[in-house]
This record gives C-alpha cells, sequence and structure tokens, in this order.
C-alpha cells in the first residue's frame, strides 16, 4: 500500500485510529510487564540478602558458642511461594 504523504499513512485509509491505539496499548503492556518483571526481581534478590545475612549471623553465634536466637526485628515475613 502506498501513502501519497504523512497524514495519510498515520490515517491508514480510515482505520488510523484503531491501528495506532492497538500499537499504543501494546506498548503500554510491554512495559508494564517489563517494570513488573524488574521490580519483582528487585524484591527477591532483597529478601534472599536478608535470609543470607540472618543465616551468616546464625551460623556465626553457634560458632562463637553463644545464644543462636532470632529476635523479632530479624524474623523474615512468610516466602511468597508456598511450598505443595
Amino acid at each position: 500500500m502506498y501513502f501519497a504523504n504523512g497524514s495519510e499513512f498515520f490515517a491508514m485509509g480510515g482505520h488510523g485510529l484503531y491501528v495506532w491505539a492497538s500499537y499504543g496499548l501494546m506498548t503500554l503492556c510491554l512495559a508494564a510487564l517489563i517494570i513488573g518483571s524488574r521490580l519483582s526481581q528487585r524484591r527477591w534478590l532483597a529478601l534472599q540478602r536478608r535470609r543470607r545475612h540472618i543465616a551468616e549471623q546464625h551460623f556465626s553465634r553457634e560458632r562463637a558458642g553463644t545464644s543462636a536466637r532470632v529476635t523479632p526485628s530479624q524474623s523474615l515475613p512468610p516466602s511468597p511461594v508456598q511450598e505443595r
């Protein structure tokens, strides 16, 4: 299909509104998916760092012979992944 000028290209023979709206919606959904995935990854990595830190404290106390009790401030929220 050949368009004589830019405005005809964007009008798409009267279907431009639907074509460009679908491209815009697809771009918005793709951006939301990418941003959501990155945020989820960052939360997961922060949780793993916190768990590793608590485990290191626990095992260093055991080696030193002191109490290895975890205080409420060190407790973790339940894991978002439920085991079956």
